[in-house]
């Protein structure tokens, strides 16, 4: 293993990328098949669970989404009972979205299920390979961050 070797590490991105993706895409298709909630649907819900009541505008930074598709999302989720409208109660130009209290509980669960492979793994690690992890995802957030 030599990570100074550029094709070896292309290689070694590219693959742990797939099996990160798989995994999340697994939790993804089983809830697409059941109807409850497309992809985009579900990525907007994973956001409010993350950080309820934000704008149609943060939310469309956030999943990089033109302001006219979230809109259309939320109106989905809005007629299904899974989100809210507010006014924003400092400045009433803005309307902020809420999970309903009906699905609240069931979409955290279902966030966080999403995610649980990942958890479950990164609890099997020593103290040392955790903070490896963290140091990883740190810098890798930050670079693609920085991409944007």
């Amino acid at each position: 293993m030599d990570i100074k070797d550029e094709e070896f590490f292309k290689k070694f991105i590219i693959d742990s990328i797939r099996i990160i993706n798989h995994t999340s895409d697994t939790f993804v298709k089983s809830e697409i098949s059941r109807g409850e909630l497309t992809t985009p649907q579900l990525n907007v819900m994973m956001e409010l669970v993350s950080e309820n009541g934000l704008s149609l505008k943060e939310l469309s930074t956030r999943l990089n989404l033109s302001h006219s598709t979230v809109s259309g999302i939320i109106d989905r989720l809005e007629s299904r009972g899974f989100v809210v409208r507010k006014q924003d109660a400092s400045d009433g130009r803005f309307t902020r979205i809420f999970t309903s209290g009906l699905v609240n509980d069931s979409v955290k669960n279902k966030v966080f299920q999403r995610y649980s492979p990942f958890i479950k793994a990164i609890q099997k690690a020593t103290p040392e390979e955790k903070v490896k992890i963290f140091e990883g995802f740190s810098i890798l957030s930050k670079l693609l961050k920085e991409l944007e």
